[in-house]
């Protein structure tokens, strides 16, 4: 430009502009765009067009980079088509390919979509990173997460300063819901006021429970929508409506969100703690485990504070009231923060075994695919050579191969979200039920953008490997050898022979991790457990409240009945089956103790079992006779140790 005032603005303002993009730009497209600023300004001065300079500039850049974008979006499209039209012509190389690299992103995706519902996803509460149950810690029995006692609750959340509140709920409860066609039996739970304002949860309709309902011990009760869709079928006006439960009218105020479950999946409603019959009786216990607490701490408490303060809080409660109780249980308190209470220890680590697992799966796969490609360039050299002949750079080489392997990752993804889908159906088929929200997994979008950026990353990890070496081919000897240099040079060898290696070793980690989970899975199934687990069904019975002679007494009718099915040859009840202890059934024998120490006392545990228990079971009997029903004085049978 000439050296005119305004055009020496205009070049400050062009310098100024182009100082905002990357130095690689300026380098390719500065010349390009001063240019075209220079051929622009000629003609809007020609039309005494007033223009603004910045705005011309600014016009100008947009136009240049909008053109080398679309250049590089052809350019692009053309070296897709050349590498579906490539790929085409290699069927059998393409189908291997494409069927390798597709059961490893789908078994990604799967296994993600599982650790995404399980562990990842934010439970149906405010601010979950904050919540925490608290569990009586009970090191005597060995167990960590007991339940406690009503004033141990109202002790906890009065003594401490780390917690924003505290609500209990009981630790489950079966009710009878008349009054419709068919009396059902559902799970419900009695909490604490302040529960849901604890969890930040509010109502789809209505309203949930306040102070004055506890305090008043009104008969109201909150539904879960899907009970309010089964028994009402979704109609606004079940609010206010009158529900039996367990023979006493309640009314209906308020229906949780469809998503809201606490502290089971199963609960179907809430009522008040209040309104149980034995209310004044069990909120004046210390010794009962009746109860399970859950906490929110403050926003600036980390649950290792939380648990420091507990811990204090519980050895002040046991030496306040241990003297007075020796069986009192709220001498520790463990504090386990939401989501490990809802997902579990063991099904966390469980699912994070499996994630590494299925990545050594994707691993050894990219390396099977960059050892074809590899191969496949070999028979390509003629091409990369005449191609680096007439002009071609390594950066293109590499783009255009890169395009290739970007094809091919495509569509092994999309092949891979469908063998995804189908292997979460197949998951959910054979998993436990114990595992929590396992059944929540789906291919959502998440799981998605998972696979978009597995997909990416298997693409550049095979086919950047081939794409660098290919790109440097000797041109002189290729064409002279006839495209047959990197097949025979030492490097080629070395090369083909290091990804061996590496598939080698992957496979050699994942055998072995597989032995060794099978080897364990044998030994579990071989072990003794000291019973016949064979053609026995277990099944949980809850009835109503009733005297303990009309509790035995249905129980006799349902062994009674039971035992006339065919192919039945025994059936027994037992309190509690498989437990490995429960300290309220604990008893103390007199004497001489299991550590030889004469005089002491040893805590043991014991289950009430009707006589044909042991012959349903196949406990095999040493020595001895079983009691019968109606033996007089207290009889027992004990184990070999």
């Amino acid at each position: 430009p000439t050296r005119r005032s305004s055009d020496l603005l205009s070049l400050r303002i062009y310098q100024m502009l182009l100082a905002c993009y990357p130095a690689e730009f300026r380098h390719e497209y500065g010349a390009e765009i001063a240019e075209a600023f220079e051929e622009k300004y000629r003609t809007q001065r020609a039309a005494n067009n007033r223009l603004g300079l910045v705005n011309l500039w600014l016009e100008t850049i947009v136009d240049v980079v909008v053109t080398a974008i679309l250049q590089h979006v052809d350019v692009l499209r053309k070296d897709v088509l050349y590498s579906i039209r490539s790929l085409a012509k290699a069927p059998l190389f393409t189908t291997v390919a494409i069927a390798t690299l597709a059961i490893g992103i789908g078994a990604n995706c799967a296994i993600f979509s599982v650790i995404n519902a399980v562990l990842l996803r934010n439970l149906p509460y405010s601010d979950t990173g904050r919540l925490a149950m608290l569990w009586t810690d009970d090191p005597r029995h060995s167990i960590h997460e007991e339940g406690t006692a009503f004033l141990n609750y109202r002790d906890w959340k009065s003594m401490s300063s780390q917690f924003e509140d505290m609500a209990v709920v009981t630790r489950g409860n079966q009710v009878t819901l008349t009054g419709g066609i068919i009396p059902d039996r559902v799970p419900a739970e009695l909490v604490s006021a302040n529960l849901f304002s604890l969890l930040g949860t509010a109502p789809l309709l209505g309203r949930t429970f306040g102070q004055d309902d506890e305090d008043n011990r009104r008969h109201v009760t909150v539904l879960s929508y899907g009970l309010w869709q089964s028994r009402f079928g979704g109609e606004p006006n079940a609010i206010g409506k009158k529900i039996d439960i367990d023979g006493q009218p309640s009314e209906i105020i308020g229906v949780m969100p469809k998503d809201f479950y606490f502290p089971e999946k199963a609960t179907r409603l809430w009522q008040p703690v209040s309104i149980a019959p034995w209310w004044n009786r069990e909120r004046g216990r210390r010794d009962s485990d009746w109860w399970r607490v859950v906490g929110r701490v403050k926003p600036s408490v980390t649950f290792a504070q939380a648990q420091a303060e507990m811990n204090s809080i519980g050895a002040t409660l046991e030496r306040l009231h241990h003297s007075n109780d020796p069986e009192f249980a709220g001498f520790a308190v463990n504090v386990v923060p939401m989501l490990v209470q809802v997902t579990g220890k063991n099904a966390r680590l469980s699912l994070l075994i499996l994630l590494g697992a299925v990545v050594l799966v994707l691993l050894i796969a990219c390396t099977n695919v960059a050892s074809l490609l590899l191969a496949r360039g070999a028979g390509k050299e003629r091409e990369l050579a005449l191609r680096r002949a007439i002009g071609a750079s390594s950066s293109r080489l590499i783009r255009l191969m890169l395009t290739e392997s970007m094809v091919i990752a495509v569509v092994s993804g999309l092949a891979g979200l469908g063998l995804a889908y189908a292997g979460v159906r197949f998951l959910l088929s054979l998993a436990p039920a114990n595992i929590p929200r396992l059944d929540e997994a789906s291919i959502d979008y998440p799981v998605l953008v998972f696979a978009l950026i597995v997909t990416i990353f298997s693409g550049l990890l095979f086919g950047l490997t081939p794409a660098l070496k290919l790109s440097r081919v000797d041109v002189a000897q290729s064409l002279k050898e006839g495209g047959r240099s990197l097949t025979s040079n030492r490097a080629g060898f070395r090369m083909r022979g290091n990804l061996i290696a590496l598939q080698f070793a992957l496979g050699m980690i994942l055998l072995s991790s597989a032995g060794l989970l099978l080897r364990s899975f044998i030994s579990i199934r071989s072990a003794d457990p000291g019973f016949r687990p064979d053609h026995v069904l277990l099944t949980k019975i809850t009835l109503p409240a009733m005297s303990d002679n009309s509790l035995r007494g249905s129980y006799d009718q349902i062994l009674q009945r039971v035992r006339a099915l065919p192919g039945v040859v025994a059936a027994g009840a037992v309190g509690e089956a498989f437990l490995e202890r429960n300290p309220d059934q604990a008893i103390s024998l007199e004497g001489k103790s299991s550590a030889g120490l004469a005089g002491g006392s040893e805590q043991l545990d014991r289950e009430s079992a009707s006589p044909e228990y042991f012959r349903a079971i196949g406990v095999p009997l040493l020595i001895g006779t079983i009691y019968k029903e109606n033996d007089p004085g207290n009889p027992a049978v004990i184990n070999e140790s």
